[in-house]
C-alpha cells in the first residue's frame, strides 16, 4: 500500500518543486527497492526518488507542474504496489498506521499456519524414511501431488503471480527466484508423474517444503521487523486523539468541549487533567504540575512546572489540573518533528547502502543467470566428468535425495536450489534495518540522528569542534566585576543597558536583567548599529556610545587607560569575559561577566579524548579568556576572537586538513559552521535554525549525550558492517554449494527445500543482528 502525504518544499527553479511522501507496501527484498525507484524516477517530472524496505517509504522530489502524486500511485499501483492516499492529518495518519500494524500481524499469523501445515504433512509423509511408521495416505503419491498442487494454487500463487509479474515488467525479485523454483520443481514432477516412461523422480515434498519454509522465514522477519519498528510506532502513539478546549484559562470552569486534536487552533485554552497526555506544545497559563518528559527527551526525573513555562505535547501531565495555551499544534509540535525526523533519518541512505540498492537491482538476473549456467554444466559436462555423482549411495545427502537419479533431474535441482537459495532479501534489510533500530534507539533516549548517511561520517570522524557559550557553558552569564573610569557603576550600567537594550545575546541578556533588579532602565538612543561579534554603537543624547570587545573599542579611537587595561586581563586570565563600554570616545569602564561551565564538560571533553578524538575550542571571546576555559577542559587548539561569519571558515579550514569534523553549537551564529561541518550536532535549547541545521539534536540538553550519540552511531554503523558481511558471506558461499561445488569430491547436494530453509534463515539473522542493538548498546542517563 502506498500512502503520500505532499509538503511544499523551497523553490529552487523556476517551476514549484515538491516532495511527497509515499507508504510502499508490497516490497520484499532489495530487487524490490530498486525496481521502485527505477518506477519513480522513469515518470517525467519526478527529480528524485529515495525508497527504504524497512518502513515501506519512499520520497520523491518532483515538478508539480508535470506530474502528480496521484499519478504516481497509480502507476506504482499497476505495477504491482497498490497505493491509497494517506490524510494529511496526523491523527487519520496513526489510524492507518496501527490499521496496517493489524492486518500485518492477522498476515504473519495466517503465514506461520501454512508453514506448519505445510511442514508437517511433508514430515508425516517422510516418516518412513526415517525409520518412522509408514501411514499409507500421506505416502501415496498422490497425496503429495494433491498437496504439492494445493499449496501453489492458494497459499503459493501471490508469489507466483507477483514474481513472475515483475519478471515480465523486467523487475524480477526474491518472489520471482521462488517463483521459477517452485514452479519448475513442480511441473518436473508432475511430467514424472503423468510419464512414468521417463522413469523420472517426483519429488513434490520440495514445492510444498520449500513454500512451508519461506512463509516460516517471512513470519520470523515480519515479526523482527515489527520489534525495529516499535519505538517509532510508540512515538506515533504519544498523541493523544482529543483536547478538552475551555472557553478561559479558569481551572473551576466547568464548561470544556472535547474536540479532536487536529481542531486545535493556535491560542486556544486547553484543560489538562492529572495523568494525562499534554495534546499539543503550549505554554501554562494556570495551575501548576510535574510533567514526564522522558518520552520526548529521555529525562526520567518528572519537571516542575509553573505557569509561564512550556509544555509538550505527548509529555505527560502528573500532578495537577492545568491549562495551557496552544502555541504550536500539528506537524509543529515538538512531538511531530520528532517523528518526522526519524522517519526522514530512514530515506537517508548511506554510501555504502547505495551501493548494495544498485547491486540488489541486478542481483536476480545474476542468480538466474548462475542458475541457467548450473543446469547446462551439469547436464551436459558435470554428469559424463563425474558420472558417479548419479549412483545411489555415493552421495551425503542434506535433504532428501533419496535415489538413483538422471542428468536431466539433477541438473534441474541443482539449478533450482540456486534460485531458492539466493536471497537478496538480506541484502536489502541489512542497512535499513540497522539504521531503524539505532536511530529509533536515539528517539528513545533524546538523541535525534536524521540520516543513516551520518552513520558512515562518524566511523570516520576525527576532530569535533565546540562553540563555548551556551554549549561548553551554561550560556547564563552573571557579571561578576566593574572597573570604572570618570564615573560610577550605575552610570556604567546605564549606557550598557541602553546599547544592549537592541541585541538579543546572552552576554546583553545578563546585563538587561541585572540593570531591571537594579531599578536601571534604557534611556533613548539613536543610530543604534549592532556588529555582530563585535559590539554596538549608538548616540546617547548627541554622544557616540561603544560597547563591546578591546579591539572593536580601540579600533574606533577610544582612549584606553592602561590601568584599566591591566586590571581586565587579569580578568580575562581567570576566564571572564570582559564587555569595554565608551561614550564620546572615553572610555567608561569594563564590565566582567562569567559564564560557568556546564557541569558534565569536563567529562564529556575527556570521554571524547579518550575516543580518540581531537577536540577544539572556538568562540568569540578574547583570546586570554578563551585559554583559560580551554585550560580548566584540558584543550590545546583553540580559535579565538572568530567573528560570526568566521566560524564557518575555520570549520573548512580544518577540513582541508583531511579531517572529517563535527561541529557542536546551540545559537543563530552557529548554524553556518553546522552546516559546513561534516556533522552538526545541536542541543535542545538552541535556537531554531542550529537545530533545523544539525545533522543530530539532543534533545535532553545534556552535554554528555555528544558522547553517547556518537557510541550511538558507531555501534549502529558496526551492526551495518556485521549485517553487509552476513549477507554477502551468505550468497558467496551458499549459491556455489546449491550449485554443486562440493557435489564431485564430497557428495554434498542441497536439495531445493533445504535450500529455502537457508534463505529464509539468512534474512531472519541479519534482521536479529540488528535487534542485538538493543541489548550491547545502552545510553547512560
Amino acid at each position: 500500500m502506498i500512502s503520500l502525504i505532499s509538503q511544499p518544499e523551497e523553490v529552487k527553479t523556476s517551476k514549484p518543486i515538491q516532495t511527497v511522501t509515499l507508504d510502499v507496501q508490497g516490497m520484499k527484498c532489495a530487487g524490490c527497492v530498486k525496481a521502485v525507484e527505477r518506477q519513480l524516477t522513469n515518470n517525467s517530472g519526478v527529480i528524485s526518488a529515495c525508497v527504504n524496505l524497512i518502513t515501506q517509504v519512499a520520497v520523491v522530489k518532483y515538478d508539480s507542474e508535470t506530474i502528480l502524486p496521484q499519478t504516481l500511485a497509480q502507476k506504482l499501483t499497476e505495477k504491482g504496489f497498490p497505493s491509497q492516499a494517506r490524510s494529511e492529518v496526523q491523527e487519520d495518519s496513526i489510524l492507518t498506521l496501527k490499521q496496517r500494524n493489524l492486518q500485518e500481524n492477522q498476515q504473519q499469523l495466517n503465514q506461520l499456519l501454512i508453514a506448519i501445515f505445510l511442514l508437517l504433512f511433508s514430515f508425516l509423509g517422510h516418516l518412513n524414511h526415517l525409520g518412522g511408521p509408514s501411514l499409507p495416505l500421506l505416502n501415496n503419491i498422490w497425496f503429495h501431488w494433491s498437496l504439492a498442487t494445493l499449496a501453489l494454487l492458494f497459499p503459493g500463487r501471490p508469489i507466483l503471480v507477483e514474481g513472475f509479474r515483475s519478471l515480465c515488467y523486467g523487475m524480477p525479485n526474491m518472489n520471482t527466484l521462488v517463483g521459477i523454483g517452485t514452479f519448475s520443481a513442480y511441473f518436473t514432477s508432475c511430467l514424472a508423474l503423468f510419464f512414468p516412461d521417463l522413469h523420472w523422480e517426483c519429488f513434490f515434498d520440495e514445492p510444498v517444503m520449500l513454500l512451508g519454509f519461506i512463509f516460516l522465514g517471512r513470519t520470523l522477519e515480519s515479526r523482527a521487523r515489527n520489534r525495529a519498528s516499535s519505538a517509532l510506532f510508540a512515538l506515533f502513539s504519544l498523541q493523544p486523539e482529543e483536547a478538552n478546549l475551555v472557553p478561559n484559562p479558569t481551572i473551576n470552569d466547568p464548561s470544556e468541549i472535547k474536540i479532536p486534536v487536529h481542531q486545535v487552533r493556535v491560542g486556544e485554552w486547553l484543560r489538562v487533567l492529572p495523568g494525562a497526555k499534554i495534546p499539543v506544545d503550549g505554554e501554562l497559563v494556570n495551575g501548576s504540575t510535574s510533567v514526564e518528559e522522558s518520552m520526548l527527551t529521555g529525562e526520567s526525573l518528572p519537571i516542575f512546572k509553573q505557569p509561564g513555562d512550556l509544555v509538550s505535547a505527548g509529555t505527560i501531565n502528573l500532578s495537577g489540573v492545568i491549562v495551557i495555551k496552544a502555541t504550536r499544534i500539528g506537524k509543529n509540535t515538538t512531538l511531530s518533528q520528532i517523528i518526522a525526523s526519524v522517519e526522514a533519518a530512514q530515506t537517508r541512505k548511506a554510501p555504502i547502502q547505495q551501493l548494495v540498492d544498485t547491486v540488489a537491482g541486478y542481483f536476480a538476473y545474476g542468480v538466474m543467470a548462475i542458475a541457467s549456467a548450473t543446469f547446462l554444466f551439469w547436464y551436459f559436462w558435470g554428469t559424463k566428468l563425474w558420472p558417479h555423482v548419479l549412483q545411489h549411495g555415493m552421495t551425503h545427502e542434506l535433504g532428501t535425495m533419496v535415489m538413483n537419479t538422471t542428468p536431466l533431474l539433477l541438473s534441474i535441482k541443482l539449478a533450482i536450489a540456486v534460485l531458492v537459495i539466493a536471497c537478496p532479501c538480506a541484502l536489502g534489510l541489512a542497512t535499513p534495518t540497522a539504521i531503524l533500530v539505532g536511530t529509533s534507539m536515539g528517539a528513545e533516549k533524546g538523541i535525534l540522528i536524521k540520516g543513516g548517511d551520518l552513520l558512515e561520517q562518524v566511523h570516520r570522524l576525527h576532530t569535533i569542534v565546540f562553540d563555548k557559550t551556551g554549549t561548553l557553558t551554561q550560556g547564563k552569564p552573571t557579571i561578576t566585576d566593574y572597573l570604572t573610569v570618570n564615573c560610577n557603576q550605575t552610570e556604567l550600567l546605564q549606557i550598557a543597558v541602553t546599547l544592549e537594550n537592541s541585541t538579543n545575546h546572552p552576554l546583553a541578556n545578563a546585563i538587561l536583567a541585572t540593570a531591571a533588579k537594579e531599578h536601571i532602565f534604557p534611556q533613548n538612543a539613536d543610530d543604534l548599529c549592532t556588529n555582530a561579534g563585535l559590539g554596538v554603537a549608538g548616540k546617547i543624547q548627541g554622544k557616540m556610545a561603544l560597547l563591546g570587545s578591546y579591539n572593536y573599542v580601540f579600533n574606533q579611537g577610544v582612549d584606553m587607560s592602561k590601568n584599566i587595561v591591566q586590571q581586565s586581563e587579569n580578568l580575562a586570565n581567570s576566564g571572564k569575559t570582559l564587555v569595554y563600554v565608551s561614550l564620546d570616545q572615553q572610555l567608561l569602564g569594563v564590565i566582567a561577566l562569567e559564564d560557568q561551565l556546564r557541569s558534565d564538560a569536563v567529562a564529556t571533553v575527556k570521554c571524547l579524548q579518550d575516543m580518540g578524538l581531537q577536540v577544539v575550542l572556538l568562540t568569540g571571546d578574547h583570546e586570554k579568556t578563551a585559554q583559560a576555559i580551554a585550560q580548566k577542559l584540558n584543550i590545546t587548539e583553540v580559535y579565538a576572537q572568530v567573528k560570526p561569519q568566521g566560524k564557518a571558515e575555520i570549520i573548512s579550514k580544518l577540513q582541508k586538513d583531511s579531517r572529517l569534523i563535527a561541529m557542536v553549537g546551540d545559537g543563530i551564529n552557529d548554524a553556518p559552521a553546522l552546516a559546513q561541518a561534516n556533522i552538526g550536532i545541536s542541543l535542545h535549547g538552541s535556537t531554531d535554525v542550529a537545530m533545523e541545521t544539525a545533522d543530530i539534536v539532543l534533545m535532553s540538553g545534556k552535554l554528555k549525550d555528544v558522547v553517547e550519540s556518537l557510541k550511538l552511531s558507531l555501534a549502529t554503523f558496526n551492526k551495518i558492517r556485521q549485517n553487509l558481511f552476513w549477507a554477502l558471506g551468505y550468497n558467496l558461499i551458499t549459491i556455489p554449494l546449491a550449485a554443486g561445488i562440493l557435489l564431485p569430491s564430497y557428495g554434498i547436494l542441497l536439495n531445493p527445500a533445504v535450500a529455502a530453509a537457508f534463505m529464509a534463515s539468512s534474512s531472519v539473522i541479519v534482521v536479529t543482528n540488528s535487534l542485538l542493538l538493543y541489548n550491547c548498546f545502552t545510553v547512560d542517563n
